[in-house]
């Protein structure tokens, strides 16, 4: 009974925050992204107990690529190279604020003209740093219940209905209970 909370739970946390429609996605598409890791002060460890990336694709019956933390332009490079094999790419961003490479990646696969979906598995705020034609999710947590939600929002399975906890703008965010302005660097 636990088990079902918890998808419930996962599932209504989901949140669309680009207008119109998900894409159909398709076994053409590729899943990327990194392993998530603990930012502090002194050290970032990484926590390889499950990539985002690997396990939607063994779900989704699709592929996938591991891509760097904070990738260089040289790693950007790399992954564009792959991501043209594909039509659709889903993307999970992990503290994109504090990992400019990762923006600048999603955006780069936009421009290229690929349909990407991207969702942040933590900090929604992300979703500003990103070009406005990309797709763009809120998911806010990297573990696998998470996951299997939105596998069954991407599949159409189910509605994304998570409704954000903050107003997004390009430049800044308003806590919507604090009234406080965050200014994104």
């Amino acid at each position: 009974e636990h088990k079902k909370v918890i998808e419930e739970i996962a599932l209504a946390g989901i949140t669309k925050v680009s207008e119109g429609d998900l894409p159909e996605i398709t076994k053409d598409t590729l899943y990327i992204g990194s392993y998530a890791y603990r930012s502090t002060i002194v050290s970032s460890p990484v926590d390889k107990k499950v990539l985002f990336a690997e396990y939607m694709a063994d779900q989704m019956n699709a592929d996938f690529l591991e891509v760097p933390m904070n990738p260089s332009k040289e790693e950007i490079e790399k992954t564009l190279f792959e991501v043209k094999k594909h039509t659709k790419v889903v993307y999970g961003l992990y503290n994109g604020h504090l990992n400019p490479g990762q923006i600048e990646l999603a955006n780069e696969i936009s421009r290229m003209g690929q349909t990407l979906v991207a969702v942040t598995l933590r900090n929604p705020t992300d979703l500003t740093l990103l070009d406005e034609k990309i797709h763009k999710i809120a998911a806010y947590e990297y573990n696998t219940h998470v996951f299997d939600a939105l596998i069954k929002v991407l599949s159409k399975k189910a509605y994304a209905t998570g409704i954000l906890p903050v107003r997004l703008y390009r430049e800044s965010v308003v806590f919507s209970s604090r009234k406080v302005k965050y200014h994104l660097y």
